[in-house]
């Protein structure tokens, strides 16, 4: 009997059908019976930290000398004698300048003839009072000669003291182009004198929306060179007014020259609080993860033998550095990813060594 070729290929093809869907359908039960591994990242941890801050803003500052001053002369002449260097360290009292005055030496020298003259006079006309052989009017006149006489020598003397330039206090002179025999007009400058002091002021104008800072209270310093160089400051004193134009308030601070490097006039910045202390939860900048709905953390949490990420919504305050400060939403004292919570979802089992002791920077 012959077959019908059709037949024989539908049937063919039939077993062949049925051989391949048993073959996968084994396969099925054979991969539904193993349990495939649960995932886990591989992540560091931490523990937000609470560490005190108080804020600061920053304005520029001035640093001025305790004393100083711009050494001029009164009177015209000609230099006869100079007695210091450009920036020499003089002495309270010291001469630094002399200008000639022997016209005036002379008028002083004949001032004294003439008041020793008078005086001789007043000594004769008294002893002759005394036996009532001169009238009193003569006794007076010689009184008046003898103290017009003493006048003239005093001024005289005045002007020598004014063409005679001292030093007002102990510091350092500055730089000059004087010279012995040069003529220089009255009120010509000759040369500013800095204080030898041990201390340095720095003036600074707050705004008044600032708070008002109290006497005694510190302020930063920061000098900024091939160095920087940061202190301390203790504010001295306070101006009782408002500048009308600026609305600000002027201060003066005081800092040593020994712990702090400075020229008078030379610009700072000043550091000072604006806010009171207050305690802020820190944590790195690297735990945080950001959607369009906000920014979370992923808080691990022990449930049985592995630590489980949870996402929790978090509202962020100020940021130092790597760290950023959490305002709520974050209970003390709980564990959350740092480096590699970005991989993190949540559920996920997650590896992790013992958190670092000391994550972050002190403010």
């Amino acid at each position: 009997m012959k077959l019908n070729p059709l037949l024989l290929t539908s049937g063919i093809l039939a077993i062949c059908l049925s051989g391949l869907f048993y073959f996968k359908h084994h396969m099925a039960n054979a991969a539904g019976n193993q349990q495939m591994p649960e995932p886990v990242m591989s992540i560091k941890a931490t523990s937000p930290q609470v560490q005190n801050y108080q804020q600061t803003t920053g304005l520029i500052g001035q640093a001025r000398a305790v004393e100083q001053a711009s050494i001029k002369n009164e009177l015209a002449g000609k230099i006869t004698r100079l007695n210091f260097q450009s920036g020499d360290l003089v002495t309270k009292g010291q001469v630094l300048l002399e200008l000639s005055h022997s016209e005036e030496d002379a008028q002083l020298k004949a001032a004294k003839a003439e008041a020793a003259l008078n005086r001789q006079t007043l000594d004769r006309y008294l002893a002759l009072q005394e036996n009532g052989r001169i009238s009193d009017d003569k006794v007076d006149q010689a009184k008046s000669l003898l103290a017009k006489a003493e006048a003239e020598m005093e001024r005289i003397s005045a002007i020598i003291e004014k063409k005679v330039i001292t030093a007002p206090f102990a510091g350092y002179t500055g730089i000059h182009d004087l010279a012995v025999g040069q003529y220089i007009d009255s009120n010509s400058q000759i040369t500013n004198l800095i204080g030898d002091n041990d201390f340095i002021w720095i003036d600074f104008n707050v705004p008044q929306t600032y708070p008002v800072l109290a006497l005694g209270e510190s302020v930063g310093v920061v000098v900024k060179g091939k160095a920087t160089q940061e202190a301390q400051a203790s504010i001295v004193s306070v101006s009782p007014v408002l500048n009308s134009s600026s609305r600000q308030l002027k201060y003066r601070a005081k800092v040593a020259k020994s712990v702090l490097t400075l020229t008078p006039n030379q610009l700072v910045k000043i550091n000072f609080p604006v806010a009171p202390v207050q305690a802020l939860t820190l944590i790195p900048q690297l735990a945080v993860k950001r959607d369009q709905l906000g920014d979370y953390v992923f808080v691990l949490k022990k449930e049985g033998e592995a630590y489980r990420a949870h996402q929790v919504k978090v509202d962020l305050g100020v940021r130092f550095g790597d760290l950023i400060s959490v305002e709520s939403g974050l209970e003390p004292g709980v564990l959350i990813a740092s480096e590699g919570a970005f991989k993190l979802w949540p559920g996920v089992q997650t590896r992790f060594a013992s958190p670092d002791e000391n994550q972050g920077e002190t403010l």
